[in-house]
């Protein structure tokens, strides 16, 4: 990706750009508040690689390693041709990759074993192993945070060498992690809660927590790490509803409560430190501050396909027009979501990938 490609700055008023100057002081130490007190979950220390594997490739998965093909920079003049040359290519059992994200110098490979550091030539650096039965990855700068969904562990690496793992004696719904290390975990069923709600710093200081009686689906953290936004969703006679709630760590109660009547929230992230984006099974929205919403995109309950919304990157949305998977709208909004632009496929999506300039669509065996 060309890092000097020009794009359009978010427009700022004078008093968005004094908060966003505010909130950008972020504070890594302990801010003053004395949360909650919260039994500590099990931690194994810090360690090194668990060890290095290589699979056999039942497919030449090309991953063009996030920074490889990104080789192209108006400082070195390099042609298309040339920074094809320099890519690498990393073969993998297609049937154990779980999901893969860019990461600095390379992309970081889920599998269903290990989490794999691939560099930028498709030389693998590092392998760390894990147990999970369904595992889920999340990404931030050289901060990541791998999870159990429904099993009772969570991994933090906060480079291809260190790592921590923490055990829980409840269920792990979703967690998140930002670029300044704090990071954040749901808990199910947990001190009488059905969703318990923690936040850490990058010291593993308990910086805010909070519980619901109902089911929380998704959970985004803002890039400074003093915001935290949650998608519920509550059922009550036989009729759902779902929320998004907006949190700030200096205080008691949720900045706003959203509700999505008849809908159910998949995925939630920031467009800034106060504003978020919110995909639904029916439609794609963007709360403001004070959590007005507006409406970005409206389709049926049958048509979302596929979708990836990447934290100060690009936002994703694949729809199977009139319900059928071989004919697919991606629409792909630039950052703030001020601006959109669609691609029509003609075949069947396997999955979408956005980065920060430009998005992949892979169609089985193609990308």
């Amino acid at each position: 990706l060309n890092k000097n490609t020009e794009n359009d700055p978010e427009e700022k008023t004078e008093q968005e750009s004094e908060e966003e100057l505010s909130d950008n002081k972020t504070n890594d130490e302990d801010d003053g508040r004395s949360g909650p007190d919260a039994s500590p979950p099990k931690r194994k220390g810090n360690g090194s690689g668990q060890g290095i594997r290589v699979f056999g490739a039942a497919l030449l998965l090309v991953v063009l390693i996030a920074a490889a093909a990104m080789a192209i920079s108006a400082h070195d003049k390099k042609t298309a041709e040339n920074a094809r040359t320099e890519a690498g290519f990393y073969s993998i059992s297609s049937d154990s990759v779980v999901s893969l994200s860019p990461y600095p110098g390379g992309v970081v490979v889920l599998t269903s074993n290990d989490i794999e550091y691939i560099d930028r030539y498709g030389e693998l650096i590092t392998s760390n192993d894990h147990t999970f039965s369904t595992p889920v990855m999340e990404i931030s700068g050289k901060d990541l945070i791998v999870y159990d969904r429904g099993g009772y562990s969570l991994k933090i690496e906060r480079s291809s060498e260190k790592y921590e793992q923490l055990e829980f004696q409840s269920a792990v719904s979703c967690a998140d992690i930002c670029s300044n290390g704090t990071y954040a975990y749901v808990l199910n069923a947990d001190e009488g809660y059905q969703s318990h709600l923690f936040v850490y710093s990058s010291k593993g200081k308990l910086k805010f927590e909070w519980g619901s009686s109902d089911y929380l689906l998704c959970l985004s953290l803002s890039k400074n790490g003093k915001y935290a936004a949650a998608g519920l969703i509550s059922v009550d006679n036989a009729s759902y509803s779902s929320r998004v709630l907006m949190f700030d760590f200096g205080r008691n109660e949720p900045v706003y409560d959203v509700e999505f009547n008849g809908k159910t929230v998949y995925d939630i992230e920031f467009i800034s430190s106060k504003k978020l984006a919110v995909l639904t099974d029916s439609g794609f929205y963007e709360l403001d501050k004070d959590g007005a919403r507006q409406t970005l995109d409206e389709y049926s309950v049958t048509e979302l396909g596929h979708s990836d919304l990447k934290r100060d990157g690009l936002f994703v949305t694949a729809v199977n027009m009139y319900g059928n998977s071989g004919n697919v709208l991606a629409k792909i909004y630039s950052k703030g979501v001020k601006n959109y632009f669609e691609h029509s496929f003609t075949k069947e999506l396997t999955a979408v990938c956005a980065g920060d300039t430009n998005a992949a669509f892979v169609f089985g065996n193609e990308i």
